[in-house]
């Protein structure tokens, strides 16, 4: 029996602990009787890591784990952010000892966490795209980034992305863009508890085959962070905000000029947020779905009269394997929606993306 590698049935013994370097030596005891003793490197959702002085680092599913002792002390932060510190003396019946305490595993929301004031930083920057040549002259490029700088209380988030496609135009014999948008958002959290925070944002976007000479919204709310660990991922944030957009439509007047026409519109709205990402397959494969939608809380007013709120849905969702190291390749798929696009154009917009990337 290769103990191992079974994939583990009981991912959620440590379901709130984040996949972290602890450095400590211990035994670990198995099912089957056997123990192994070394430096204890890593320690996640579903395995952790232990380094022998006789093999390679060996992964170690929880299933596959009877008790689990630490014989130099670490630093546990719980969930209502109270720090814990002392020897594992025993992991059992979903509970912990630490020295002289005991507690329920869920109660972990790290191990080993930075100490206090230090921040963390994590990033992602991925780009995607394609070029054909020869009969069919088409090419496009995709580039997204996000960086989070973060400690116990404070998270920034800064990212963006970018799109440019285009064909070749055989009349005119040049290349001709199809597409051509770039947006830019920035987000500060302010924790008030392990999962409670609030959150202040700004967000900056544009996209020339929408007409949208620039669209910026800024707002501020209330958060709830469900899950955290290095498995997976949710929260979810809403709150109020305000809109102020600009779109050029151009057109031909009845004396064959062209003509540009601007709209410009602001408004309050309300804005809600999902961020969602998990791990499957032993960490072979995992699941990302973003999701945000701003509604306007005034009627929208076009061409002089008065429509319904407007509203704009964004979506982007994918899979990302790992390749070697940090970095992935990824399939993603985005959509965005609007109620009141400029002119004579559609309300719905979406990009098939494969790529690459590094992250960490």
């Amino acid at each position: 029996m290769n103990i191992f590698r079974k994939p583990s049935v009981i991912a959620g013994i440590f379901g709130l602990i984040t996949s972290m370097t602890i450095q400590a030596a211990g035994t670990v005891f198995l099912t089957n009787g056997d123990k192994i003793s070394g430096t204890i490197k890593e320690m996640g959702t579903e395995k952790i890591i232990i380094n022998t002085p006789y093999t390679e680092d060996i992964e170690i599913y929880w299933r596959d784990i009877s008790n689990l002792e630490t014989d130099d002390k670490i630093t546990i932060l719980k969930s209502d952010s109270t720090r814990v510190e002392g020897k594992i003396e025993r992991v059992n019946n979903g509970e912990i000892t630490l020295g002289d305490s005991t507690f329920n595993i869920d109660d972990v929301s790290k191990i080993n966490p930075a100490a206090k004031g230090v921040y963390v930083g994590t990033g992602n920057f991925n780009v995607g795209g394609f070029l054909s040549r020869g009969n069919t002259e088409k090419g496009s490029l995709h580039i997204d980034t996000e960086y989070i700088y973060q400690n116990e209380l404070n998270r920034f988030t800064i990212g963006g992305n970018y799109d440019l496609s285009h064909d070749y135009d055989e009349i005119h014999d040049e290349a001709r863009e199809t597409s051509n948008n770039l947006r830019i958002y920035g987000n500060y959290d302010r924790f008030l508890d392990a999962n409670w925070y609030v959150y202040a944002g700004a967000d900056f976007s544009k996209d020339r085959f929408q007409n949208l000479d620039y669209r910026i919204t800024g707002g501020a709310g209330l958060g709830y962070q469900f899950w955290n660990d290095s498995d997976k991922f949710l929260s979810f944030e809403a709150g109020p905000g305000y809109t102020y957009e600009v779109y050029t439509t151009r057109f031909l007047d009845v004396n064959g000029l062209y003509q540009d026409k601007t709209r410009k519109s602001d408004y309050p709205n309300a804005r809600w947020a999902l961020d969602f990402h998990h791990w499957f397959l032993e960490e072979r494969i995992q699941f990302f779905h973003n999701h945000e939608g701003i509604v306007g809380l005034v009627k929208t007013e076009l061409d002089g009269r008065d429509d319904d709120h407007d509203l704009l849905i964004r979506t982007h969702t994918g899979v990302k394997v790992p390749v070697f190291d940090n970095f992935h390749i990824l399939a993603q798929f985005d959509y965005d929606w609007k109620r009141y696009p400029a002119a004579g154009n559609v309300h719905e917009d979406f990009r098939y993306i494969l790529g690459a990337g590094y992250g960490r």
